[in-house]
């Protein structure tokens, strides 16, 4: 925005009257109507001068450098960074052109400019001319929270204000807690509008059409096979190049399922599931390669517990799967390692595979502990209330909640069994569950408080491989 002004007069009264004035733009947007008063009061003999230096107009189309035009006034603004005597927030009148270059317009374009300046003036908010003083502030914009930088912390070291010492302290609890909120919501992407659902339905209907017509028309392993590869390419357009993340999920688990069974069949005899094992994980590491989903590792996962749970005699399949979960529990925690803060794919890589391990560990810890019986002795229901309790602890050390949802089911079942059989009473299939649940929630709402009393007297290797514990609540 154009400023025009005029040259003092050289008889001036004080030495700061005598300095040259220095234009200071305010902080409105530029208008068509504004250009051309300058343009007009140019070719009436006036000066149209700006300030605006090209680096300021990259940075912001709206943002324009404000200059002192007096010794005096040596408050700043917190806002735009110029003296309060002529930021356009504290003095509106720095905002608008000189009445004498007004009265000088030609009279349509004086119009023009008058209505402008009359509709832009009640758009804005000023501190009451009262109010203001040397050293005040303008007022923040409505809607945007009040930020410190890193350079207004330095300049309140450097005027004593605050030590040196409170300021890293500060810039360390601002980066801990911005990281410790963002770990703790444990996100991952699901959904990234309703055209994933439309998607997928659409391509469901497509796949399992396909595979039942050409198991139909030829062979029972050529309908998987043929899913497996329009799977593969419907992700070439829909993950790879759109970015959904439902139809990825759903393609992943139709491109693995189809291909292990495939695999298992062509193996026939159990013995041989080993290597119908490593060529699923084979396709998982392609389409990882290709396509990067996170649930691809998980899935993988999912088919070697298939098969140990299927390839093995049945004394040895609940130890078998105890190792697998604990195997994938393990391989969860690692991709946790590499991301404490929880801001890459590598977090969603975790969670899935936290998301398998849980019912693995839980399931086959629970049957070994006899829980799937149809009426579990009272040790059983204690040793299931004890080890709810280490899954919960578990939980919270890694500030992952699968491992208690998994667990949440064969909990109620035992409970409601027991109290039903000791009560007789089916107010116990309302009481247990209501319990519960009350208990969930209080643990939800003061999750960060009770994970902070658990990982803070651990030691300090261990906790810096954790995601980081935010110590207080907003």
């Amino acid at each position: 925005m154009a400023r025009t002004t005029r040259s003092l007069p050289v008889a001036a009264t004080s030495e700061s009257e005598r300095m040259p004035a220095m234009t200071d733009s305010c902080s409105a947007p530029p208008t068509q109507a504004f250009n051309g008063a300058a343009a007009s009061a140019n070719s009436w003999g006036l000066t149209a001068q700006t300030t605006m230096s090209a680096s300021a107009r990259e940075a912001s189309p709206w943002a324009t450098a404000c200059t002192p035009n007096s010794a005096r006034s040596l408050s700043r603004c917190g806002a735009c960074g110029s003296t309060t005597a002529n930021c356009a927030s504290v003095n509106p009148a720095r905002s608008r052109p000189p009445r004498m270059a007004l009265a000088m317009l030609p009279p349509p374009m004086k119009a023009i400019t008058s209505e402008l300046m009359g509709r832009e003036s009640k758009g804005r908010e000023y501190p009451p001319t009262a109010a203001r003083s040397a050293g005040q502030q303008c007022a923040p914009t409505p809607g945007r929270p009040t930020m410190i930088s890193q350079e207004e912390l330095d300049d309140a070291v450097i005027a004593g204000a605050i030590s040196a010492e409170a300021a890293l302290a500060l810039r360390r609890h601002v980066a801990s807690r911005r990281g410790a909120s963002e770990a703790d919501e444990e996100h991952f992407r699901l959904l990234t509008g309703f055209n994933d659902i439309f998607v997928v339905i659409a391509g469901l209907l497509v796949l399992l059409s396909l595979r039942w017509l050409v198991n139909a028309l030829t062979l029972a392993p050529l309908g998987d096979l043929a899913m497996s590869a329009v799977a593969w390419g419907l992700a070439e357009l829909f993950v790879r190049r759109r970015r959904l993340a439902l139809p990825a999920i759903v393609l992943t688990v139709a491109w693995l399922a189809g291909l292990a069974t495939v695999a298992f069949e062509l193996a026939g005899h159990p013995l041989r599931w080993p290597a119908a094992t490593c060529a699923a994980a084979i396709a998982a590491a392609l389409h990882w390669r290709r396509f990067r989903v996170p649930i691809t590792w998980a899935a993988a996962a999912a088919v070697l517990a298939l098969a140990l749970g299927k390839g093995l005699l049945s004394e040895w399949q609940m130890p078998a799967l105890v190792l697998a979960g604990l195997a994938t529990l393990a391989a969860a925690v690692g991709w946790d390692i590499s991301d404490r803060l929880r801001r890459t794919r590598r977090a969603d890589v975790a969670f899935w595979l936290h998301l398998l391990a849980a019912p693995l560990l839980v399931h086959s810890s629970f049957a070994l502990l006899g829980v799937l019986k149809a009426s579990p002795a009272g040790w059983q229901v204690l040793a299931i209330g004890f080890a709810y309790v280490a899954l919960a602890c578990v939980s919270l050390v890694l500030d992952r909640r699968a491992l208690m949802v998994s667990a949440l089911g064969y909990l109620l079942f035992a409970a409601v069994v027991v109290m039903k059989e000791q009560t007789g009473s089916d107010a116990a299939m309302v009481s247990i569950p209501l319990l519960v649940g009350l208990l969930l929630l209080a643990l939800s709402a003061h999750w960060e408080q009770v994970r902070s009393r658990i990982v803070t007297p651990l030691p300090v290797g261990l906790r810096q491989k954790l995601a980081p514990v935010r110590t207080e609540t907003a």
